[in-house]
């Protein structure tokens, strides 16, 4: 997982933005790549597809972008305490919401 730190960061943010993977340094905010990232296919495929799902609603201007938000971030928070999971201790996990 390469970011601008100095020294590897284990300070991870889980946040949707459009066009990037969902995994952020929670030290210097560089975008890092999933898949450089320990994590099981499975719960990269989820948040891939978590990502892709929140930015097509945004896309589409719905008129229930209040309630897609709010299901989006319920999500998320889960999505983040399954990356927690994952990766255990070493790491500190946060979600930013949307």
């Amino acid at each position: 997982m390469q970011c601008f730190c100095k020294e590897q960061s284990y300070d991870l943010v889980v946040e949707a933005d459009f066009g990037a993977d969902p995994i952020w340094c929670g030290k210097c905010g560089c975008n890092l790549n999933l898949e450089e990232i320990p994590l099981t296919e499975k719960l990269k495929n989820e948040l891939m597809s978590w990502v892709q799902a929140y930015s097509k609603s945004v896309l589409d201007e719905s008129e229930y972008i209040y309630e897609i938000t709010y299901q989006h971030n319920k999500s998320g928070i889960k999505l983040a305490e399954k990356v927690q999971s994952e990766l255990g201790d070493k790491y500190a996990i946060s979600y930013k919401a949307s």
